[in-house]
């Protein structure tokens, strides 16, 4: 074994191919298959053997001899005659076994081509589904991405609704800062005027009435309407988003404090906007209208 090893260990990989293949060869072949082979061999050596040519160069005419050489000829034709008949029977007797090799290699590759269509078939059946899990795994992909985005919409429109029922109000930094900012401004009376049917307005009217009580308004009347029609009074703000309408008497020269103010509720995120006029408020004066949330846009 170890001298065996040492050997292919010498011997390069590719010479060891070339002699493994005609070895592999004539293992194949059975026995059977020898004997054939060994009995065409006998034929072919008798039918040249028993040739005229052969005899006339195996006995040639010489002088001398006792027997005439066709008698030497006519015993060596029947010697390889003889040989002949015993090569054919060979065949002969081989001949079933050629057959029935042949047959069995006819049976085994009709058997090869059947497993071959079967996996043939098979492996359409396999693509097909594949192809099925493929088509099914891009409609769920789409519909993940449908339900994803359906998602994100209701998200996106559960938030916007959020907003838009979220009571108004003022922070208390806002607050702070209009207090501090009219500390020594001069402040006139403030009305703050609303629908009394719409809760909201007149809840967040109140917060602003509180805002302005602290920030040291002298006067802070809370007002609800039966009747405020600021919306068809001023058209453009069913449009605009408008929280809070800043009246005063003359909106050329509005006071300090209602600027202060108007501006210290827009950097609290309220959309405050300002000046329709009226007469009959006195210079510092000021009246602050709570408009309704649904004049807001997309409402």
């Amino acid at each position: 074994m170890v001298a065996k090893t040492i050997i292919r260990a010498a011997i390069p990989q590719q010479q060891i191919e070339k002699i493994q293949k005609p070895m592999s060869f004539l293992s194949s072949i059975p026995v059977w298959g020898w004997f054939d082979i060994g009995f065409n061999f006998v034929v072919l050596v008798a039918l040249g053997c028993e040739t005229d040519l052969f005899l006339k160069w195996k006995f040639p005419e010489r002088i001398g001899d006792i027997l005439p050489p066709e008698s030497k000829r006519h015993q060596w034709k029947k010697r390889f005659e003889w040989l002949l008949v015993f090569g054919i029977a060979g065949e002969v007797f081989c001949l079933p076994f050629s057959i029935y090799g042949t047959a069995d290699a006819d049976i085994k590759a009709g058997r090869a081509n059947e497993r071959a269509s079967t996996n043939e078939i098979q492996v359409g059946i396999l693509s097909a589904k594949l192809l099925e899990l493929a088509h099914q795994y891009d409609l769920s992909t789409n519909a993940l991405a449908e339900a994803n985005a359906r998602l994100d919409q209701a998200h996106s429109e559960a938030g916007e609704l959020e907003a838009k029922l979220k009571p108004r109000n003022i922070s208390p930094q806002a607050r702070t800062n209009l207090a501090l900012q009219l500390n020594r401004v001069p402040k006139g009376n403030v009305e703050i005027i609303m629908s009394d049917r719409d809760p909201e307005c007149m809840a967040f009217g109140l917060e602003i009435k509180k805002t302005l009580v602290a920030a040291g308004f002298p006067s802070v009347n809370f007002s609800p309407r039966d009747v405020f029609r600021a919306a068809e009074m001023f058209p453009e703000l069913a449009s605009s988003g408008t929280d809070l309408l800043f009246c005063v008497k003359n909106d050329s020269s509005p006071p300090l404090c209602s600027v202060l103010t108007l501006l210290c509720f827009r950097n609290d995120r309220i959309n405050a906007d300002g000046w329709p006029y009226n007469d009959s408020l006195g210079t510092n004066d000021f009246q602050i209208w709570v408009l309704p949330k649904p004049v807001h846009p997309n409402e």
